[in-house]
């Protein structure tokens, strides 16, 4: 069995890529090999939800229409695995009410029709990406607000006791 312990978090965001297609996953490589984004792939959805529970994934690209299950019915169970990564949809699929009930299922961030041009997704995905790094940054800043909150609500009453006195 492998070792389970908690890796460091790697240097760059980590993007997870699930197709049934070697090419598109290539495709996929191939477009972000200069940015600064760590890519797992690969084409097997059970691989795709070990990966989630052992990797600190902050965005999942997906195929609409893959053999065992749809895009959309893997990234539900990945929102259960790792609710705060974003989830942007490829899909060559142009029946738009069909992609509009994808994106309330899955709770998903950006749908992107295949074939896509290079440069908007890396734009979508920096964008995502920086979505995710606020989300975090956010989420800090209200710890650390809350602490106050708490710190002050202590000294208040600490305050009233001495004035009661």
């Amino acid at each position: 069995m492998p070792n389970e312990q908690a890796q460091p978090a790697p240097a760059h965001p980590t993007v997870l890529c699930l197709d049934d297609e070697p090419g598109i996953l290539r495709s996929l490589v191939r477009a972000f090999r200069t940015e600064p984004v760590r890519m797992l792939t690969t084409s097997d959805i059970a691989e795709a939800l070990a990966i989630l529970r052992r990797e600190p994934v902050r965005l999942i690209l997906t195929d609409y229409r893959m053999p065992a299950m749809s895009g959309v019915q893997f990234l539900e169970q990945a929102r259960v695995i790792a609710p705060d990564a974003f989830r942007i949809l490829l899909t060559g699929y142009a029946d738009l009410g069909a992609v509009s009930n994808a994106i309330n299922q899955g709770h998903i961030y950006k749908v992107i029709y295949k074939p896509w041009n290079d440069d908007d997704l890396k734009l979508a995905v920096r964008t995502t990406l920086e979505h995710y790094a606020r989300n975090l940054e956010n989420a800090a800043l209200q710890e650390t607000l809350a602490a106050q909150h708490a710190e002050l609500q202590r000294l208040a009453r600490q305050l009233e006791a001495q004035l009661s006195e």
